[in-house]
């Protein structure tokens, strides 16, 4: 199972640690990989337990910068298997999201995976091809 943290300067702390906590609670069921991204996609976090969780992925999410989600994307469809579930976790701030090359990766995501979702801090609806688009409030 993938994750894909946006952990642009957009997303706040609160935000964060609300991504790495839904991160946590899938982590005993499954093994996850975890790819934080703001402008450029960072290393693949493996977590096979909630403890490798708080010691790999609470100390290793990078970012800050722009939000710009290609990157992600690639690495995540180098990466994933068929049939892998994907979780974008964003405030969906996005700066290419309306590009051709991003909605073919999306789409091109969303086709291999089991089940693809985008899970939003912010913004209400996001078309997201073959995805599905959930929003949260985060406390």
């Amino acid at each position: 199972m993938f994750f894909l943290v946006d952990a642009s300067g957009s997303m706040s702390k609160k935000e964060l640690e609300q991504a790495l906590t839904e991160i946590y609670n899938v982590a005993g069921m499954c093994e996850v990989k975890v790819i934080s991204w703001d402008a450029q996609a960072y290393d693949i976090i493996v977590a096979r337990s909630k403890q490798e969780v708080i010691a790999k992925a609470y100390r290793s999410i990078r970012g800050g910068g722009g939000t710009i989600i290609a990157p992600a994307l690639q690495k995540t469809l180098k990466h994933m298997k068929f049939r892998d579930i994907v979780v974008v976790f964003s405030d969906f701030e996005i700066f290419d999201l309306d590009r051709r090359e991003t909605k073919e990766l999306l789409l091109s995501v969303a086709s291999k995976s089991s089940v693809a979702i985008g899970i939003s801090t912010h913004r209400e609806e996001v078309e997201l091809p073959g995805w599905r688009f959930i929003k949260i409030e985060v406390n």
